[in-house]
């Protein structure tokens, strides 16, 4: 009787940690995709005053959600967010 042993080689190893690399980027992209919704149900479940208060319009509830507030210019401010040159 014969027996077999499967040793597995650095190029086995290397593959198996892609993989589980690969699969590891893709688990907090979907968790980081999951939150945003969430935050976007939540915001949208909220009254137009409630959103005033808190310096949002509904129109932008996505945009805040998908891109962040950084880039937001505050209600009021009349810059240009591009001046010319």
């Amino acid at each position: 009787m014969r027996t077999i042993a499967f040793v597995p080689s650095s190029t086995d190893a290397s593959a198996v940690a892609a993989v589980i690399g690969r699969a590891r980027i893709w688990w907090h992209r979907y968790r980081h995709w999951q939150r945003r919704r969430a935050t976007i149900r939540v915001l949208h479940g909220l009254s137009d005053r409630t959103l005033n208060d808190i310096g949002l319009d509904r129109s932008e509830i996505e945009s805040v959600a998908w891109r962040g507030s950084e880039d937001r210019m505050p209600r009021g401010d009349v810059r240009l967010r591009y001046p010319f040159p």
